[in-house]
């Protein structure tokens, strides 16, 4: 036994020591936050919060199978963690707003600082708006084959919308 050896074993033999004066966790409440977790129905909330929660239960009952005691403090993080998934969930049907920081405007056909950022930038002095004016550039001209009079806004992914709400320019409409 070389002194490495001797000096790895008495660290192990320390954090043995260590890990048995650390207080043991309440399974029990644990046992009964993942039976909490199990009366959420996956058919009523959306998705990607029914993987969270289920994420969060299933590290639940893997520490609580395996062979070593849980802390305290293991059981809590454990907890929070599908108390968490469970505040984070959200009722199919339920409308949330997309937020703008998530989302980009183009338009192939802006008046120079009027660009297409600006009409999802919150601010409702800023506008967007296409050129108005033939010194500019090509007019736009709503056709099949023509260049647009639009704007696109990526949502960056795939979201179902029910509503938009748009603030028009003052004294237009």
């Amino acid at each position: 036994l070389t002194e490495e050896d001797a000096k790895a074993l008495v660290e192990k033999a320390e954090n043995a020591y260590n890990a048995l004066k650390e207080k043991a966790g309440d399974t029990e409440a644990l046992k009964a936050k993942i039976e909490e977790a199990a009366s959420y129905s996956e058919d009523n909330f959306k998705p990607d919060n029914c993987a969270a929660l289920a994420e969060a239960v299933d590290n639940a009952q893997k520490a609580l199978a395996g062979s070593e005691a849980l802390t305290a403090k293991q059981v809590d993080e454990l907890s929070t963690a599908i108390d968490t998934a469970i505040a984070g969930l959200i009722k199919v049907g339920t409308p949330s707003i997309i937020q703008q920081d998530t989302m980009t405007a183009s338009s192939p056909c802006s008046h120079a600082g009027n660009e297409a950022k600006y009409a999802i930038d919150g601010n409702t002095s800023s506008i967007w708006h296409t050129i108005w004016s033939s010194s500019e550039g090509q007019m736009p001209v709503i056709s099949e084959n023509g260049r647009d009079n639009y704007i696109t806004l990526d949502l960056g992914e795939n979201k179902s919308v029910t509503r938009l709400y748009i603030s028009a320019k003052t004294g237009f409409f």
